[in-house]
């Protein structure tokens, strides 16, 4: 059975008592859009996988590699990874590691699973009472394969980190975890000290049309038809105020800033948010 999960925060829903100061250091990578996966390896040599629900699964090429990785490292051991299929791990690529799905099905139907080249674990972190620094150093004695991956971690201050955060965004992966040197691992809890950071892109829209909102906002302006530079038209009503969505008129024309998620393979922004309108 999978060790209960410690999680982290977002930086922006931190209690203020527990905000970092901008010079404390923490242990910093890049975070990957896949799924959580544990991986258990015994003393006897066995190894399991587990996914966030705690449903098992099994591949046998892959069980391999990771008995080869950590063959140094003392037993009984629990990973941390993040699956990844057929992609580099960027905003957006989790879709594709749906097949994790599959591998259940299959393991339950007790059908073999070798894997393919194209599953790939990205490990960031060892399960353990040990401090974080501890359990990283360990993880540094093993070397990637086609499979296993160890994730780099990188020693810079709160300040670096979010500076990092906004360059690794707008290369287009999801942002970055923090992970504080002397914490243990707490299962099953939610922790200050573990943090993330994600900064959703932004984009300057044209807004086309101003429509009318329905229920409630009867009356007033429900959504922004918009345009992108790019000419891809979406509508945004997410971060109108009702002060805002009064002002008929003040919006058709003008140029706004956009916070989104991501863009769709079509290049329309998805789960846009109105920020303000810019010179």
């Amino acid at each position: 059975m999978m060790v209960k999960q410690m999680k982290g925060k977002q930086y922006d829903k931190l209690p203020k008592s527990k905000v970092p100061h901008a010079m404390d250091t923490f242990y910093v990578s890049t975070k990957y859009d896949g799924n959580y996966v544990q991986i258990h390896l015994s003393e006897a040599g066995i190894v399991d996988f587990y996914t966030s629900g705690n449903k098992r699964f099994f591949l046998s090429k892959v069980a391999e590699e990771f008995k080869h990785t950590f063959r140094d490292v003392a037993k009984p051991l629990v990973l941390e990874a993040e699956y990844i299929y057929a992609c580099r791990g960027k905003m957006g690529d989790r879709v594709n590691s749906a097949r994790l799905t599959t591998y259940r099905t299959l393991f339950a139907s007790f059908t073999e699973v070798k894997g393919t080249n194209m599953d790939v674990f990205k490990v960031f972190n060892i399960a353990s009472e040990d401090y974080f620094e501890d359990r990283l150093e360990v993880l540094r004695t093993c070397k990637s394969g086609s499979s296993v991956h160890i994730v780099e971690h990188e020693l810079m201050t709160y300040e670096e980190a979010h500076k990092q955060a906004k360059l690794v965004t707008q290369d287009g992966w999801e942002g970055v975890m923090l992970q504080a040197p002397y914490i243990s691992y707490l299962p099953g809890k939610r922790v200050n000290t573990t943090i993330k950071i994600k900064y959703r892109p932004e984009l300057i829209a044209r807004v086309i049309e101003e429509q009318e909102g329905e229920g409630r906002l009867l009356g007033s302006i429900g959504a922004l038809l918009c345009a992108t530079a790019e000419g891809k038209e979406f509508s945004v009503g997410s971060g109108l105020d009702d002060n805002a969505r009064a002002q008929w008129g003040s919006f058709e024309g003008e140029h706004i800033e956009v916070e989104y998620e991501q863009l769709s393979a079509d290049g329309i922004p998805l789960q846009p948010v109105f920020k303000k309108i810019v010179a």
